[in-house]
């Protein structure tokens, strides 16, 4: 091996590979989803509608429960059999009829969204402190490309509107499923991170009193109020992610229908920025210190990336509006490249090591927090021409963005896992 280079552990180039191919497949699956269930199973687009919904509110409850679940078990065995679940519900979408595949979508709401906190356990366990934020930036990074990969495919088989085109799409994200659970699960193990039971006697063990050896996860993260206020603020914050699927495209619908095809040309500039810079930026973040300053910097770009609707409204002429809209568009990317860095440092080091998973869990519920508000919030924001309501929906990003601060309090104590200790997360508030 060359000296100065570290060869990644198997597990982690594993994660990194099940993780692109599982966005391979849900990419596929996703963008032909709606068409095939109105189309071809002649279900009503608002029982599809209300199965989402549902789905979405199925998906919050699952994400700690299978976080606890890692906790105390193998997370490899868990997010291996959510994974494989997922396969099989996906693989009956192409025989079954439009009732038992709304239940399926509930079922696979239900497994992503465990997956994606059991993924918090893995990471916390099999990836040194100093390089998770990094690892988790490449995770996205692969997951993007590959998902505009999958969406590229969905888009082709949309174009031939064949029934068994469909299907077969459905087979193909089964099977890149099954492969990205076996990948994980078959991975040689490698040196586990130090969980806190191994933690010399007296020394405290995340977020809160260390626990019994033997007995992880007995801190609940509902009497956590310090990190309940960061979970909301993120569900806030993650309102961000329906700006260019929900907010842009109704906003032009509404005030400029000229230039709906800017939607596609500011989300595929969103994604470019995203590729090429979440690792850069994540690299050198560690630390809740740099975690908050870097969580206040991408919420005051998205705060000034809502307010370029107010702009864009109120300029005249093509040209202004499209210069106000694409700069929109950088603001938010971005918010979001640094306010991801920030939020991923902020749960590992805030969490308890022992609860990572059900602590991952509850973070990831604002994201559906996030997609049932969104619909119809940016709807009204849209269809109203006054400037000030985007406005103070502007300001109210940068609030939480300078709340991050305060509501994350003190640092934890140091993890014994990690190379060097924090210092006080009070020093970001000055």
């Amino acid at each position: 091996m060359t000296p100065g280079k570290e060869r990644r552990p198997p597990l982690e180039r594993r994660l990194i590979l099940s993780f692109g191919i599982l966005s391979l497949g849900t990419g596929m699956s996703t963008s032909v989803l709606a068409v095939y269930l109105v189309r071809q199973l002649h279900a009503s687009a608002g029982a599809f509608g209300v199965t989402m919904s549902l789905a979405a509110l199925c998906g919050m409850v699952s994400g700690p429960l299978a976080g606890r679940l890692a906790d105390n078990g193998s997370a490899r065995r868990t997010y291996a059999g959510l994974v494989c679940t997922m396969a099989v519900a996906t693989g009956l979408l192409a025989v079954v009829n439009a009732w038992t595949a709304f239940v399926l979508i509930c079922l696979l709401f239900i497994c992503g969204r465990g997956s994606g906190a059991v993924m918090g356990a893995l990471v916390r366990r099999e990836v040194p402190a100093d390089r998770r934020v990094r690892y988790r930036a490449m995770v996205k990074t692969v997951s993007n490309a590959a998902m505009l990969i999958g969406l590229s495919l969905g888009g082709v088989v949309l174009s031939l509107d064949s029934r068994p085109l469909f299907r077969t799409a459905f087979v193909v994200e089964a099977l890149t499923l099954c492969t990205a659970g076996f990948l994980v699960a078959t991975a040689p193990r490698g040196t586990p991170q130090p969980r806190p039971a191994d933690a010399p006697s007296g020394q405290s063990a995340g977020a809160g009193a260390a626990p019994e050896p033997g007995k992880p996860g007995r801190r609940m993260v509902y009497r956590d109020g310090r990190f309940l206020g960061l979970a909301g603020l993120n569900a806030f914050l993650l309102l961000y992610s329906s700006v260019f699927s929900v907010a842009l495209p109704l906003w032009i619908s509404a005030q400029a229908s000229s230039l709906l095809w800017l939607v596609s040309v500011v989300s595929a500039l969103n994604i470019g920025v995203v590729l090429l810079l979440q690792v850069p930026v994540s690299k050198n973040l560690s630390g809740a210190v740099a975690a908050v300053r870097a969580g206040r910097r991408g919420g005051i770009l998205l705060g000034a990336g809502l307010a370029m609707f107010a702009a864009a409204g109120a300029v005249h002429g093509t040209g202004p509006k499209v210069a106000a809209i694409i700069l929109l568009g950088l603001l938010v990317a971005g918010g979001e490249v640094l306010y991801s860095a920030a939020s991923w440092e902020l749960v590992y080091t805030l969490a308890p090591a022992e609860s990572v998973g059900e602590y991952q869990g509850v973070y990831n519920m604002g994201l559906d927090v996030s997609m049932l508000v969104a619909p119809a919030l940016f709807g009204w924001l849209a269809a109203d021409r006054h400037t000030a309501a985007w406005l103070v929906m502007a300001g109210l990003f940068v609030t939480c963005a300078l709340a991050l601060g305060p509501i994350a309090g003190r640092g934890p104590q140091p993890d014994p896992s990690d190379a060097e200790p924090d210092r006080d997360v009070a020093e970001a508030v000055r």
